[in-house]
């Protein structure tokens, strides 16, 4: 549900923070976004804001960086503290429309701070569903949009910027989908199906049955083996054997009847192939 004004009915304390935050983005941020910025929060009092915009004017006309400068005025992913750029602090305050602001001017969702944090990082310690949902949207945009290209260097990024390795497209396809269908055999099909499936073991170790319920839809393969460390040794395990290993009992089930859905098409279509690599990752023999 959208939430109107919701950046206009911040606390004070917020809007001291704001006031800080606009005079660390006057140098490196464009005038135009800042001024959406402004109108974006419209705090009850705009002292402290109008305090920052004006002690930072003098530092942007002091500094008159070139255009394509990377920490220039025009750029819209230009550094403040700590390395944040104008998306970051914005997320980091919970100011969804501001962020909606950065994002329709081109920011980045995938540059991280000096701390090693990404915007949707600054999103969730904010605690604004709607910053989260914004930034998480974006990120996925990315993933998909690396498909036609191939671009595997890209796609890295949105992962590990945050992209939702589960999420589907209109069509009800996962990124994997896409990419093994337009080429089975590229890197960048190959990086996606090792993603999705080390993240299904990962929430199958968690008991996370609607996650693994996701994981399936994206095409997760059950016969997927992943190494995991016990008492200090390497087991391959799938994320059924995981599920079942650590008692979630109702994960494991959801995993269980996908293996013997799956075993029984292999047997019916003479497939000794999947028969062997569902055998290992747990199916019982058909």
């Amino acid at each position: 549900m959208a939430q109107p004004d919701k950046d206009a009915k911040r606390s004070n304390g917020s809007c001291e923070r704001a006031s800080a935050v606009v005079g660390a983005m006057r140098p490196a941020i464009p005038a135009h976004v800042i001024e959406k910025f402004f109108k974006a929060i419209k705090p009850p009092k705009e002292e402290g804001l109008a305090k920052a915009s004006e002690a930072s004017e003098g530092r942007e006309q002091a500094s008159s960086p070139t255009q394509d400068s990377k920490n220039g005025p025009e750029h819209i992913d230009g550094r403040g503290k700590e390395g944040m750029t104008g998306l970051m602090m914005a997320a980091s305050l919970g100011f969804s429309t501001s962020v909606e602001v950065f994002l329709g001017a081109g920011a980045d969702p995938t540059l991280k701070d000096d701390n090693e944090k990404y915007p949707l990082d600054h999103a969730r310690d904010s605690s604004d569903t709607n910053c989260i949902r914004l930034i998480q949207k974006r990120l996925n945009g990315i993933l998909f949009d690396t498909i036609p290209k191939r671009d595997i260097g890209r796609a890295i990024e949105a992962v590990d910027a945050g992209a939702d390795i589960f999420a589907l497209d209109e069509e009800g396809m996962s990124a994997w989908m896409k990419a093994n269908a337009a080429d089975p055999d590229s890197q960048l099909a190959s990086f996606l199906y090792q993603e999705l499936n080390r993240r299904m073991c990962k929430i199958a170790s968690q008991g996370d049955s609607a996650g693994i319920k996701d994981a399936l839809k994206a095409g997760g393969d059950v016969a997927f083996i992943y190494g995991v460390v016990e008492d200090q040794e390497l087991f391959k395990r799938s994320a059924y054997q995981i599920a079942k290993g650590q008692g979630h009992a109702e994960t494991a089930g959801i995993l269980e009847a996908r293996m013997d859905m799956e075993m029984a098409g292999a047997v019916d279509s003479h497939n000794d192939q999947k028969v062997f690599l569902l055998l290992r990752a747990g199916a019982k023999p058909v």
